[in-house]
Parts: C-alpha cells; sequence; structure tokens
C-alpha cells in the first residue's frame, strides 16, 4: 500500500454506511483477514489492488465493510 500513498502505521477512519467508488480505499475482510485495498476497474471486473502485484477479485470470501473516508499518516 506505500506505493499507493498509505505507509505502514497509517489510521484509517472507515464509514461502514458508505459503498466504496472506483479508485477508492476500501475495508475488506478476505480468508478471515482486514485488509484495505484500493478497488478498481480490471478488464471489466471490479477487484482489489495493493498496489504491486496483489489482485483480490470479490468472492464469495471476500465481504467489504467500508469506504476509507479519512486517513493519518503518523511519522
Amino acid at each position: 500500500m506505500e506505493k499507493l500513498g498509505l505507509p505502514y502505521g497509517t489510521l484509517l477512519l472507515v464509514d461502514r454506511s458508505v459503498k466504496p467508488n472506483i479508485d477508492q480505499f476500501a475495508l475488506l475482510r478476505h480468508e478471515g483477514i482486514f485488509l484495505c485495498r484500493l478497488m478498481v476497474n480490471r478488464n471489466g471486473k471490479i477487484v482489489f489492488t495493493n498496489g504491486n502485484t496483489e489482485i483480490i477479485p470479490i468472492a464469495d470470501e471476500t465481504e467489504v465493510f467500508g469506504a476509507v473516508t479519512s486517513y493519518i499518516q503518523i511519522f
């Protein structure tokens, strides 16, 4: 996520009442692990990426909790 501007230790404010849009950060649970990922459109399919090579498609084991509305970077 550092390539996308969110270094390790960044505090996230997540609004569960807001559905994330394309090119917006989202909090999701994938295979039991909470992740913050960027929601993107790849070849007509919505997937989540960490900015490197990891791509997570929306599947039965993926639950989107909400959209990241703000973040605080601690130096």
